[in-house]
């Protein structure tokens, strides 16, 4: 698990005071449960507090990382859905999580048989349609509190589905390209002006503003390392001192692109 992996890691840091206290902090874990957060020091017994957090996390520091237990909760559901294919997806803070997927819908593309044949065809490809739109409502339906906000991404032949939800809250999305994961992506970005309070949105419009300054004054920004050394990274690359309202971290969180936004006010 992700605390034995530490244990292994921290076995090769070669000074002896922080690897005894780290080894230390980390064996009195001991077997953390699930939706916990657990702070430990070589000095004193862990401090357990239930929490809820999309993935698994570590971090090592002179000071313990609380700002997940405090920062608020953004999420927004995603349902993307075309003749062949359909995602339902949670993106809650700065994670994408798919919560159903369907490959093939089993409606048939375009076909070639015409004369008398083609009308009958056609009408059951259309009921074919309909079916598969009726299985991704009623999942959706099943799956998404009906309070919560959901995106519809749906071409012209499957309008249909909003007739079928239920929710409250409702907002038309592009017209999907992709499915999975890299569709929720582009469908976040191109809606992330209207997802203000959405963390993800928020960490877009900041890599577009990092690239920017990247290209357009590049003393102002700063990429790589822990969030702690960016602030002093940041500090050093400003020059002088407070010339600079603002400044831009780019970093890699996991899988996902994150941005790291610090005001240098002197």
């Amino acid at each position: 698990n992700l605390i034995n992996s530490e244990i292994a890691l921290a076995q090769n840091i070669k000074d002896t005071t922080h690897r005894k206290a780290i080894l230390k902090a980390l064996r009195s874990i001991g077997d953390p449960q699930p939706n916990t957060a657990i702070f430990a020091s070589p000095d004193h017994q862990p401090v357990v507090v239930e929490f809820n957090y999309p993935y698994s996390q570590y971090r090592c520091g002179r000071r313990f990382f609380t700002q997940p237990l405090t920062q608020k909760s953004s999420k927004v559901f995603v349902i993307m859905i075309s003749r062949s294919q359909a995602t339902i997806a949670k993106v809650v803070n700065s994670r994408i999580r798919i919560l159903w997927r369907v490959s093939h819908s089993g409606v048939p593309g375009k076909h070639n048989q015409g004369g008398q044949s083609q009308g009958r065809i056609m009408r059951g490809i259309e009921i074919l349609v309909d079916e598969h739109i009726k299985r991704v409502a009623e999942k959706a339906n099943e799956i998404i509190g009906l309070e919560e906000t959901v995106i519809v991404c749906a071409n012209l032949s499957t309008n249909g589905i909003f007739e079928r939800l239920r929710h409250e809250k409702i907002l038309i999305g592009p017209t999907p390209e992709y499915q999975g994961t890299a569709g929720i992506h582009s469908v976040i970005k191109a809606m992330s002006g209207e997802l203000e309070e959405l963390e993800y949105a928020r960490e877009l419009r900041l890599i577009e503003e990092f690239y920017m300054l990247l290209e357009t004054d590049p003393g102002r920004v700063s990429y790589g390392g822990h969030t702690e050394q960016f602030k002093d990274v940041i500090r050093d690359r400003v020059e002088p001192k407070g010339k600079y309202p603002e400044a831009v971290a780019f970093r890699k969180m996991f899988t996902e692109a994150a941005i790291l936004h610090y005001a240098v006010n002197g």
